[in-house]
């Protein structure tokens, strides 16, 4: 089973359990109350060619997994192509995207994953850091870091879908100027483990 990882508690989470080419959708709540929902979900290639797409309404159970849908695309993924595709879904409330869920169907390491392009924005709002990242191909298993110092973000070591940004929180480092911590970024994915 693959999860949507999160650094942070969150009532609400997002699962996809991954068997072969079948893939089932999950919305697990802690909540004491129904909780409603949307997930947008795409059968994708790894530089963001959507073969398939949708999207399922959520009304999640207070307390409860609730199944969203299953999906068999035996008839779309083979052994040619398994290497270059993968399932996207996303957990959205309203216009916020609340977790993301990237499921392969060849093991990660087989995955014909490319440099991903990140392109990171910083901005800074008082003490807080603001990370704007977006990637042009796949992105597995993305880190933040600034050298040198010990920071907490958000988020960290996420899926990023081709074609897609997400914004990462962190604290200033005390007596540190927004320069610096643009120069001090570290920004690695999967891919650079490769290299």
């Amino acid at each position: 089973m693959h999860y949507a990882a999160k650094r942070f508690y969150a009532p609400v989470l997002l699962s996809v359990e991954d068997d072969g080419t079948r893939m089932s959708i999950h919305v697990t709540s802690d909540l004491t109350q129904e909780w409603d929902g949307l997930v947008r979900w795409r059968l994708e290639e790894l530089n963001g060619t959507a073969i398939l797409t949708g999207e399922n309404r959520v009304d999640a159970k207070p307390l409860a997994d609730t199944p969203i849908r299953a999906f068999d695309f035996a008839d779309k993924v083979s052994d040619i192509n398994k290497r270059h595709v993968v399932f996207v879904a996303e957990l959205w409330q309203g216009d916020e995207k609340i977790a993301t869920s990237v499921s392969c169907f060849a093991p990660i390491k087989h995955l014909a994953l490319t440099d991903p392009g990140l392109k990171v924005n910083v901005s800074l709002d008082g003490d807080t850091l603001t990370f704007d990242v977006s990637a042009q191909t796949l992105a597995r298993f993305v880190e933040f870091a600034l050298d040198g110092v010990d920071v907490v973000f958000s988020d960290n070591y996420f899926d990023l879908p081709a074609g897609t940004s997400m914004k990462i929180a962190g604290s200033l480092p005390a007596g540190w100027t927004l320069e610096q911590a643009k120069n001090a970024l570290q920004l690695r994915s999967l891919i650079d483990s490769y290299r």
